[in-house]
């Protein structure tokens, strides 16, 4: 084995059982800097041990054995950028919609990007009898459905 192997094999090895590096990771980083960069531009040395500060948190944090502990922290960061911001903009517009026509075009039209999603993993089929629609697993090859309505039976390559 040469120097670096021998190195990474260590490394891995001390940080077995650590938390590591997870989503508040980055935002700490990033304040770190800033302060560090506002801290040298200006000559402050209080900004630059906040900013140092924060840098040790971080690898404290990524050195920790204590997962629950991190994992609330994690947590309550992200409700707190939840707050801040919205995940998808359908649920500002559900929130402002009265309930009736709009509402139901605003469902289906969720409901077609979730089935968009799962056309990875999903083949959509119509039952020739009540004109339901069906899904099956992707990659099944030649399989019977059977309709979850009218129970008719049928065969379909997936």
């Amino acid at each position: 084995m040469n120097f670096l192997a021998r190195l990474l094999y260590k490394l891995s090895h001390f940080m077995q059982g650590r938390y590591g590096i997870d989503g508040l990771c980055i935002p700490i980083l990033v304040v770190s800097c800033v302060f560090t960069f506002f801290g040298t531009l200006f000559g402050s040395i209080i900004l630059r041990l906040i900013g140092s500060a924060l840098l040790i948190l971080l690898v404290c944090r990524s050195l920790s054995k204590n997962h629950a502990a991190r994992q609330k922290e994690l947590y309550a960061y992200y409700n707190l950028k939840n707050k801040f911001t919205f995940r998808n903009k359908t649920q500002y517009v559900h929130q402002k919609q009265k309930p009736g026509r709009n509402q139901e075009k605003l469902i289906r039209k969720e409901q077609k990007a979730v089935r968009k999603e799962q056309k990875k993993f999903k083949c959509y089929f119509k039952c020739p009898e009540c004109k339901a629609e069906l899904s099956v697993p992707k990659g099944k090859g030649k399989i019977q459905i059977t309709c979850r309505k009218c129970g008719h039976k049928f065969i379909k390559k997936t």
